[in-house]
């Protein structure tokens, strides 16, 4: 459930979320549904007849309806709202159930796509700059997405817990499985969530504050991180990002046009996935763009570990 939100001091709040629903959540929910479709994630259910996914353990899971995500926004419309006017209001649909090596195939895929049809480039620190221009990045055609050992089939195995209360032992955590046989969860099979316009994670210092929430930046620890969003009200609600909610940001930013996410030696930062965590190996996961390697990496990280060019994202699971 989500914390009790403060009323408005004024209609401002509210307005926006009636805004983004009227004209932000059909159009962006097309255009990820879409990106979805064409990124070969979804398929059409054999025995439902309808699109979805058919997840880790053999079910079959409808796309969620836009109407369905509105009504669950609804439920808790002062909450949502609150965290529009911090900025979440990009929406992504996250077809969790799916294998995380489906992930990680397709962003091999689509890594190569873009190099191979007019170059791969870094993002901008501003989306909305015309006048910025990306750089080209170089792509290890052989092996453009590289991951620790420790990812295979750990989703499967349960080796990889997600939405951890702490990253130990007693990490309080859920399989993925778990998850997708939730009841209380109105999207069984995805995660639907709210995240900032602009994926990349800040350098320290150069956060922005919106709607009184200061934007997490590099060079903290992830067990900070993670305690940031448990304990301070300005980020009530939220959850640290999944490498299948990560995965899924970059392939969008991709095929959106909007260059690499995750750049460390660019315009962004190495995300550590703080709503994750490899209990036997006591590793949390990161994601970046490697330079030197020439190809997107996911690797794992100590809880404790302080690095100027890691950071954290954090998103709003709409439903949770």
């Amino acid at each position: 459930m989500h914390p009790e939100s403060p009323h408005p001091e004024s209609g401002e709040q509210p307005s926006l979320f009636e805004a983004w629903l009227s004209s932000e959540l059909k159009s962006q929910y097309g255009q990820k549904a879409r990106i979805l479709n064409e990124l070969g994630l979804l398929e059409i259910l054999p025995e439902k007849n309808e699109i979805g996914i058919v997840a880790i353990d053999g079910r079959e899971y409808p796309f969620p309806e836009p109407e369905t995500i509105e009504a669950e926004l609804r439920k808790n419309k002062e909450f949502y709202a609150r965290k529009m006017s911090q900025g979440f209001t990009e929406l992504y649909i996250i077809p969790f159930g799916l294998p995380l090596e489906r992930f990680t195939h397709a962003a091999k895929n689509e890594i190569l796509r873009c190099h191979r049809q007019g170059g791969l480039h870094s993002a901008k620190k501003d989306p909305d700059d015309p006048s910025e221009m990306p750089e080209n990045l170089d792509v290890d055609e052989e092996n453009p997405v590289d991951k620790w050992e420790g990812y295979d089939r750990a989703d499967e195995t349960g080796k990889l817990v997600y939405y951890p209360g702490e990253f130990s032992e007693n990490h309080q955590g859920k399989t993925k499985q778990d998850l997708i046989s939730d009841q209380n969860y109105p999207f069984p099979g995805y995660n639907i969530i709210l995240a900032p316009k602009n994926p990349n994670i800040p350098a320290k210092g150069k956060g922005k504050k919106t709607g009184g929430r200061d934007e997490l930046e590099a060079g903290n620890p992830p067990q900070e991180y993670l305690k940031t969003i448990q304990t301070e009200e300005a980020y009530a609600g939220e959850s640290g990002l999944t490498p299948e909610d990560r995965l899924t940001m970059l392939l969008n930013s991709l095929k959106r046009g909007q260059g690499m996410i995750d750049d460390y030696s660019g315009n962004a930062k190495a995300s550590c996935l703080t709503g994750a965590y490899f209990p036997s190996f006591g590793r949390v996961p990161v994601s970046c763009w490697s330079r030197g390697y020439r190809r997107f990496c996911l690797g794992g990280d100590d809880p404790g570990g302080r690095d100027g060019g890691d950071g954290a994202s954090a998103g709003v699971r709409i439903g949770a």
